[in-house]
């Protein structure tokens, strides 16, 4: 005779299966979830990452139009004292029309060294630093007009004409790296 068979057996494979299905489907279901919500933080960080570096390219940019701004008015500056300090020496000009002038110098080379430390570039933070030491050679010039009570056209000129070809180098830098930033990545 056959072995009689439990009644429970079938019903206990059936909850068994049902149990194991219903938490193989849970396991999935929240791997799933968990799968989803990781991709959607790193896509957040990637995107917030994006934004970061859009957000300093702009600040860059904007820094270095800035410098450009401010290293032609030192070097304009610059010259007009040196030139004023000439027409001084000569008894041309008050000697407070100089001062001014040295104070404008100061204020644009001020801004200069302030803005040079935000750039990243460190080409045009040398070229910038180049330019500074001969627009100061330049100022040296203009209080050097007043001491020896002399006014040397020729040499003022000559160190105009190095600061001007400073200033176009750190420029043109400054040009490649701003349009370097633009470029599609």
């Amino acid at each position: 005779m056959a072995a009689e068979v439990n009644p429970w057996v079938p019903v206990l494979g059936t909850l068994g299966g049902a149990l194991l299905g219903g938490l193989a489907s849970f396991l999935g279901g929240v791997i799933g979830q968990w799968m989803t919500l990781k991709r959607e933080r790193e896509s957040r960080e990637h995107d917030l990452e994006k934004s970061r570096e859009r957000l300093w390219e702009e600040f860059q940019v904007k820094t270095l139009i800035d410098l450009q701004d401010a290293l032609d008015g030192m070097n304009r500056a610059c010259f007009r004292m040196a030139n004023l300090a000439g027409q001084v020496a000569q008894g041309n000009y008050p000697m407070e029309r100089a001062i001014k002038a040295e104070a404008a110098y100061h204020t644009a080379r001020n801004r200069a060294l302030k803005l040079m430390v935000r750039i990243e570039d460190k080409g045009v933070r040398a070229l910038a630093t180049e330019l500074c030491s001969v627009v100061d050679e330049i100022r040296q010039l203009g209080i050097s007009f007043v001491a020896c009570n002399r006014y040397d056209v020729r040499s003022l000129n000559s160190a105009y004409a190095e600061s001007t070809s400073k200033f176009a180098e750190a420029n043109d830098r400054i040009g490649e790296v701003i349009r370097g930033s633009h470029r599609p990545h």
